[in-house]
């Protein structure tokens, strides 16, 4: 099914928003880089859920998933949604250009 250009931007965002599911592997990999950088090397994943849970409960496995979903929202807004409405637009060009040759 075709679709508009507000339903194309509409499923675009929310498919951004999609994509931070995976937020809490996130905050655990940056946490254990972070330990790693501080000279903590021995920081295993499970020891930095334990760490973030203790200090900030289930919720700190969120964190930053606001500013994520702006981003991500963003990003696959224009990468995807805005790059197929191009893509119309060169393959319509193409054809009026190939058809008046």
């Amino acid at each position: 099914a075709d679709l508009n250009m507000t339903e194309r931007i509409i499923i675009g965002l929310l498919a951004g928003c999609c994509a931070c599911i995976n937020q809490p592997v996130e905050v655990l990999r940056i946490r254990v880089q972070a330990e790693h950088v501080g000279g903590n090397k021995g920081v295993t994943t499970a020891a930095a859920a334990r760490l973030v849970y203790q200090e900030s409960g289930a919720l700190g496995f969120f964190a930053g998933i606001i500013p994520r979903f702006g981003l991500a929202a963003w990003q696959t807004l224009f990468m995807v949604t805005f790059s197929d409405k191009l893509s119309e637009m060169l393959r319509a060009a193409d054809a009026k250009k190939k058809g008046t040759a």
